[in-house]
C-alpha cells in the first residue's frame, strides 16, 4: 500500500471516529435530556396529584362548613320559633282563662235582664237567626282557640275536638234548637294549623257557614268566626259571590 492510500484511510478512520464520538455526546446528552424531562414529568404528575387532593380537601372543608352555617342558622330559627311560640301560648292561656271565666259567669247567670228580653222580643225572626247563629260560632271559634292554647298553639282538626271548652246553658241550647242551628252548619278553616303561625288573626277566619242563608232584603249571607275571637256578617249580592267578597274585605282562607 502506496503511502497517500495509507494516509487516506487514516484521514477516514479519523473522520469516522469524530463523527462517532460527536454523535455518542449527543446521544448522552439528548439521554440525559430525556430523563430529565421524564423526572419534571413525574414531579408534575405528583404536583397535579397534590393540587387534586387539596382542591378536594378544601371543597371537604368548605361543604362542612356550609352544612354547618345551615345547621347553625336552622338552630337559631328553631329558637326564635320556639320563643315566639312560647310567648303566644301565654297570651293564648292568658285569653282561655279570661273567656273560661266569663263564660263560667254567663252559666252561673243565664237568666237575660227585662231589658235585654224585651231587646229580644224585639227583634223580627231573621234578627233572632243572625244573632244567634254570631252567638254559637263566637262560642265556638273561642273554643278552638282555647283549645290551641293548652296545645302548643295548635288548633283541633274537627270542631268536635274542642267540646271540653264549651259551655252551652240550658237556655241557650234550647234557642238554637228551636231555631235550628248546630256545629254542623259550621265549616272548619286551618284544622290542625298552628294558630301563632298567622301574623294577622283578625282576618284569619276559623269557622263559616257552610251554606249561605238569605236576608229579607234579598241579599244573601254567612257568619264569619276569626282567630283573634270576633264574629261578623258578611253579606253579598248572590250565595255564589262570597269568594268574591272574602277577596275584597281582604279574609284569610287557605
Amino acid at each position: 500500500m502506496n503511502q497517500p492510500r495509507i494516509i487516506l484511510v487514516v484521514v477516514l478512520i479519523l473522520c469516522t471516529s469524530v463523527i462517532m464520538f460527536r454523535q455518542y455526546k449527543k446521544n448522552q446528552r439528548l439521554t440525559s435530556e430525556m430523563s430529565a424531562l421524564s423526572e419534571q414529568i413525574a414531579a408534575a404528575e405528583k404536583l397535579r396529584a397534590e393540587n387534586q387532593r387539596l382542591a378536594e380537601e378544601l371543597k371537604s372543608v368548605s361543604d362542612q362548613a356550609q352544612s354547618e352555617r345551615r345547621e347553625l342558622l336552622r338552630l337559631r330559627n328553631q329558637s326564635a320559633r320556639a320563643r315566639q311560640i312560647e310567648q303566644e301560648n301565654a297570651r293564648l292561656k292568658t285569653e282561655r282563662d279570661h273567656l273560661l271565666q266569663q263564660q263560667a259567669e254567663t252559666a252561673a247567670n243565664p237568666a237575660p235582664t227585662a231589658a235585654g228580653e224585651e231587646d229580644e222580643k224585639a227583634l223580627t225572626p231573621e234578627q233572632q237567626l243572625v244573632r244567634a247563629k254570631l252567638n254559637h260560632g263566637r262560642s265556638r271559634v273561642l273554643a278552638l282557640v282555647m283549645f290551641a292554647a293548652d296545645n302548643n298553639s295548635r288548633l283541633p282538626a274537627q270542631l268536635d275536638q274542642a267540646t271540653a271548652y264549651l259551655h252551652d246553658n240550658e237556655q241557650t241550647r234550647k234557642q238554637r234548637e228551636e231555631l235550628g242551628i248546630d256545629d254542623e252548619q259550621l265549616e272548619v278553616l286551618f284544622g290542625g294549623s298552628t294558630l301563632s303561625d298567622f301574623p294577622s288573626p283578625g282576618k284569619v277566619v276559623l269557622l263559616r257557614d257552610r251554606v249561605p242563608f238569605q236576608l229579607p232584603d234579598g241579599k244573601w249571607a254567612r257568619t264569619y268566626h276569626f282567630a283573634d275571637g270576633h264574629s261578623e256578617l258578611i253579606a253579598a249580592p248572590t250565595a255564589d259571590g262570597f269568594m268574591a267578597r272574602e277577596k275584597e274585605l281582604g279574609l284569610i282562607t287557605r
